[in-house]
């Protein structure tokens, strides 16, 4: 039986709803036909049930709809701002983390080899990039003295692909990528930095970042700057020569004088002097040798004058006095020789006339030969061109070795071999230059001549020093990356090539 207020079946005999408490109505006896039929069980389906209707919806409040409204824009704020969160902040966190290498390269001079003068000549610069490990290391909060090879910014350094071109000026034929030569003040240049995309340089920057805690953001990088700006963020004087003509001076003021006073044993030199040409000023003190000062007194540096034959000389023969030929490094102190050389025939009065006798009869005396000057130790260059296929089968023998580019196997063939002689007599070196057929690129590798000797047809030396130079994919090249070879530096050097 069934509740007829709410529905909710009850149990017979029940007075009132269990479920709302509304009183039940005694079900009435079923009314026999006559015919008599089965009587059917009371089933929950025939029981009379009220229709349900949904009780009427209240009206949504303002106040409803507008914390619904917040709500979703709250919502769409969130998903925003983890969108902005996770594609834009944090990478740029992590990017804001690491160094740009181009806040780290300077640009190095070689304002003067000899001393610390802060001079350089316009259109003969030759400087390089390199890195800053005086910024790096300050910006770290590393020691001054901390090991440049062994910190972040050389292991980066050397793993980016760096180029330095010359984007303004003419450019020279022995630049290179990150050097430069005979360059101007007004010169720009651009330079290019990339990092490869190889698996092992990856690898090689993930491990020095872990290992030093310092990364370098691997974005390409592109900056510029002009010599001039450098040069003077340094305190680096441009400087154009001025000529200067010690040679007249000498010769106006007959300063070179015959010494001796036996034929065949004279010999020349040039008095002392002092004099100031050009606002600089020249000193002369015996020898061959000229110091130089500016016009505060400081002592810049000195040169040497040469006479083409200086002793053993007779009355009559005639020598000439010039300036050495490497002097040009003068110029960055704006300094040019100039001047015709000086002609000079040998005097000397103390020299006696032999006598007009009749010839004697006593035998001459015996002539004791003219002690000889000092010999060079070691292969000197008549020795070097008396043994050029010892020397060859000599560099041969020892380029594998000597030459980390090259393996075992290699063939290996000579292709030109020099003498190399400074011009003050204090360096010596015999350059081979030599073809890497298998490897395809050409090399040349350095000697000391003066540990060397010829021992039954062979070349043995006592100093085992081999210096390798940068490989070329020419022999021009090669030539060229040599330090007593190339155009740079090779006027420094008497160079004799033996074959």
């Amino acid at each position: 039986m069934f509740c007829e207020n709410c529905g909710h079946q009850v149990r017979e005999g029940e007075r009132f709803c269990e479920a709302c408490g509304a009183q039940l109505q005694p079900v009435q006896p079923v009314q026999q036909q006559p015919v008599q039929q089965p009587v059917q069980q009371p089933s929950p389906f025939d029981a009379p049930t009220q229709k349900y209707e949904p009780a009427p919806k209240k009206p949504m409040s303002k106040k409803t709809k507008m914390i619904l409204l917040f709500s979703g824009i709250g919502a769409a704020v969130i998903i925003a701002f983890l969108i902005v969160l996770f594609t834009v902040i944090i990478p740029s966190m992590k990017k804001a983390g690491k160094l740009d290498l181009k806040d780290y390269i300077t640009v190095t001079f070689n304002v003067d080899e000899y001393s610390d003068s802060k001079h350089i000549t316009d259109g003969k610069i030759l400087g390089m990039i390199s890195p800053d490990f005086e910024k790096f290391f300050a910006d770290q909060k590393l020691a001054p003295d901390t090991d440049t090879y062994n910190n972040a910014l050389y292991a980066f350094y050397w793993i980016a692909d760096i180029t330095c071109e010359k984007t303004v000026g003419e450019k020279s034929s022995v630049d290179t990528s990150d050097v430069f030569y005979n360059a101007k003040a007004s010169d720009v240049f651009t330079v290019t930095i990339k990092w490869p995309e190889t698996a092992t340089a990856k690898s090689e920057m993930q491990l020095a970042e872990d290992m030093y805690g310092v990364g370098f953001n691997t974005e390409p990088q592109t900056f510029q700057f002009k010599l001039g700006d450098e040069l003077s963020k340094q305190g680096i004087e441009i400087v154009t020569p001025k000529e200067i003509d010690l040679l007249g001076y000498i010769k106006e003021n007959d300063l070179i004088v015959t010494e001796g006073d036996t034929d065949g044993k004279l010999s020349v030199f040039v008095e002392d002097f002092e004099t100031t040409i050009g606002g600089f000023k020249f000193t002369h003190d015996g020898g061959l040798d000229v110091d130089i000062y500016d016009k505060t007194g400081n002592h810049l540096d000195y040169f040497y004058l040469e006479f083409s034959k200086s002793s053993n000389l007779k009355n009559g023969d005639k020598v000439t006095l010039n300036y050495e030929e490497y002097n040009t490094f003068l110029e960055k102190y704006g300094i040019s020789l100039v001047g015709d050389p000086i002609e000079y025939t040998v005097k000397s009065d103390a020299v006696a006339t032999a006598p007009t006798t009749a010839p004697s009869t006593t035998a001459p005396a015996t002539t004791v030969p003219a002690t000889t000057e000092a010999v060079e130790e070691g292969l000197s260059v008549e020795d070097a061109k008396a043994n050029v296929e010892p020397l060859k089968t000599y560099f041969l023998k020892n380029v594998i070795s000597e030459d980390y580019q090259a393996k075992n196997g290699d063939q290996i063939e000579a292709k030109a071999m020099y003498y190399c002689h400074s011009k003050d007599t204090r360096y010596r070196r015999i350059v081979f230059i030599y073809e890497n057929k298998t490897g395809k690129y050409f090399k040349a590798i350095e000697a000391l001549p003066e540990s060397m000797s010829v021992v039954n047809g062979k070349i043995e030396n006592e100093n085992m020093y081999f210096s390798p130079s940068e490989a070329g994919k020419t022999l021009e090249e090669a030539t060229e990356n040599n330090w007593y070879l190339s155009s740079t530096y090779k006027s420094l050097y008497n160079n004799t090539k033996i074959f």
